[in-house]
C-alpha cells in the first residue's frame, strides 16, 4: 500500500497483518499484498517483531490514526498544502473519536467503577452533552503548538536580517531550544489522549481538566503508565487475535460449506466469485480466493493477490474474454455478498476498538488510584442517575407520591357529661337498743339471757 494512501483508505481495505486463520493452518504465505517481504510471526525470533508491527497497530489504532498525521505534519518534505491536509485529519478524528469513544469510555467508567450498565443510548446522550469537551481536550495540545510555532516563526522573521539576526541567533537561541523542548512535551503527551477521554467520563469534567489529569499521570507515573499499557497490549493481542480467527474462519466455512454441493463444479457455479471484491485488511482476499484460477494463472500465487489475474476474473481488464471471467450477473451478486462481508468485517474491527477504549478507562482508573489516591469505584453521576440505578434496558419509573398520614390528634381526657342526678333515699335510722334494768344493754343481735 502506498504511503500517499494510508489516511484516506477505507477500513475494508487498510493493511492490517496477517490473517488469523491462515497463520494458526500454515498457510501464510511470505509476501504480503503490496509485494514486501512479511516473516511468519511463530518462526523462531520473529514473534516479537510481529506483535510490534502487526498487532500493536491493530489494538491501538485510534491512536495510531491520531498520531501518524502529526508524524507526517512535522516532516521536512511536507508542504504547505499537504500540512493543512494533515492537520484537517487530525481534526476529523479527534471529532468522530470524540463521540465514539467518548460512549464506550463512559460504559467502560460506569461498569468497572459502579458494578453497573448502562445501555448505548444512555452512552450517546451522555458524550453528546460533553462533545465540545471530549474533542476540545486533544486540540488543546494541537493550539499550544501552533502558538509555540508562531512565536517561533517571529523569531525566525528577525533571523532573516543580515548581522543583527546572527547577534540575536547567538544570543536568544536558548529561548529557541525552550520551544523545541515544549513541542516535545506537548506532543509525547498526545499518546495520553485516551485518558482525556477516560476523565471526562468519568469525571463528567471539562475539557482543561482532562488535558491537566492526563499529562500530570503520564509524566508523574511514566513507569506505571507503561506497565498497564504493556499489559493490556499483551492481553488484547489475545483477544483480538481469536476474535480475528473466528471472523475469518467464519467467512472460510461459509464459503466452503456451500462449495460442497455435488455436482456444483460441473455447473460452473463454484462460489468463490462470490468473494471477488472481499476486504483486502486481514487478509481476507487472500483467504476467500485460494485456488481460484483464471486461464493458466492462480489468483493467489505465494501468499499474494495476483493483480493481472484478479482483473482478468472480474472483468476490469477488457481486452481478456476467457470462460471463466465474471459476468454482469456474477459481478452484482458479489458485490451484494460483499456489502455482508463488511457489516460482519466492521463487527471483527469493531471488537478491537471497544478493548482500546475500555482498556484506557481503566487504565485511567489505575493511574488516578496511583497519582490522586482516589478509590476505582469513584465516578461521576447525573442526577437523574443518582436516583435510579443504572440496569440495561430498564425505563425509568417516577417514584409514586407518598401517601400523607394524618398527625396523631391530641389525647384528650372524656369527662361524662353532667346529668340531673335524684339524691338517694336515706334509710330510717336503726332504733336505739332497750336498756335493761341493769344498765346494760343487750348484747347485739337478741335478747338478754336469761338466768
Amino acid at each position: 500500500m502506498k504511503r500517499s494512501g494510508r489516511l484516506r483508505t477505507l477500513p475494508w481495505y487498510e493493511d492490517r497483518g496477517s490473517n488469523p486463520y491462515l497463520l494458526v493452518t500454515g498457510k501464510e504465505g511470505t509476501i504480503a499484498e503490496d509485494g514486501t517481504p512479511r516473516t511468519v510471526p511463530w518462526e523462531k525470533g520473529h514473534f516479537v517483531e510481529w506483535m510490534a508491527t502487526e498487532q500493536a497497530p491493530v489494538l491501538l489504532e485510534p491512536l495510531v490514526k491520531l498520531l501518524r498525521p502529526v508524524v507526517y505534519f512535522f516532516s521536512p518534505h511536507a508542504g504547505a498544502l499537504a500540512r493543512f491536509y494533515f492537520l484537517l485529519v487530525m481534526i476529523v478524528t479527534v471529532a468522530i473519536w470524540g463521540v465514539i469513544g467518548g460512549a464506550i469510555t463512559r460504559i467502560a467508567a460506569v461498569q468497572v467503577a459502579r458494578q453497573e450498565k448502562i445501555g448505548a443510548r444512555e452512552a450517546l446522550s451522555f458524550a453528546m452533552k460533553r462533545y465540545l469537551s471530549f474533542i476540545s481536550a486533544p486540540l488543546f495540545p494541537l493550539v499550544l503548538v501552533a502558538v509555540i510555532v508562531l512565536g517561533m516563526i517571529l523569531f525566525g522573521a528577525v533571523q532573516m536580517i543580515p548581522l543583527l539576526g546572527d547577534v540575536v541567533d547567538g544570543l536568544l537561541w536558548w529561548l529557541m531550544l525552550l520551544a523545541g523542548l515544549g513541542i516535545a512535551v506537548v506532543l509525547i503527551g498526545l499518546v495520553g489522549w485516551p485518558l482525556m477521554s477516560a476523565t471526562v467520563s468519568a469525571e463528567g469534567t471539562d475539557s482543561w481538566e482532562a488535558v491537566s489529569r492526563s499529562y500530570s499521570y503520564i509524566f508523574g507515573a511514566p513507569w506505571h503508565y507503561l506497565f498497564y499499557g504493556v499489559i493490556a497490549l499483551l492481553y488484547g493481542a489475545v483477544l483480538v487475535f481469536f476474535v480475528g480467527f473466528m471472523g475469518s474462519a467464519t467467512v472460510y466455512f461459509a464459503k466452503w460449506g456451500v462449495k460442497q454441493t455435488p455436482g456444483i463444479d460441473m455447473a460452473r457455479r463454484d462460489p468463490s466469485f462470490l468473494f471477488a471484491y472481499a476486504p483486502t485488511s486481514f487478509e481476507w482476499r487472500t483467504l476467500l480466493l485460494q485456488e481460484v484460477q483464471v486461464g493458466d494463472q492462480f489468483i493467489v500465487e505465494n501468499g499474494r493477490v495476483n493483480e493481472d489475474a484478479w482483473r482478468k476474473y472480474t472483468g476490469y481488464d477488457a481486452g481478456y474474454n476467457g470462460p471463466d471471467r465474471m459476468t454482469w450477473y456474477n459481478q452484482f451478486g458479489a458485490y451484494l455478498v460483499t456489502l455482508w462481508l463488511w457489516l460482519f468485517f466492521l463487527l471483527i474491527l469493531g471488537f478491537g476498538y471497544s478493548y482500546f477504549w475500555s482498556a484506557s478507562t481503566i487504565i485511567y482508573l489505575l493511574m488516578r488510584r496511583k497519582v490522586d489516591d482516589t478509590e476505582m469505584d469513584e465516578v461521576y453521576l447525573e442526577e437523574e442517575d443518582q436516583e435510579t440505578p443504572y440496569s440495561a434496558g430498564a425505563a425509568f419509573t417516577p417514584p409514586k407520591p407518598a401517601t400523607p398520614v394524618p398527625s396523631p390528634a391530641p389525647e384528650v381526657t372524656m369527662v361524662e357529661a353532667p346529668t340531673l342526678r335524684t339524691p338517694p333515699k336515706e334509710e330510717p335510722a336503726a332504733p336505739p337498743p332497750a336498756v335493761s334494768g341493769d344498765g346494760n344493754a343487750p348484747p347485739p343481735g337478741g335478747a338478754a339471757e336469761s338466768v
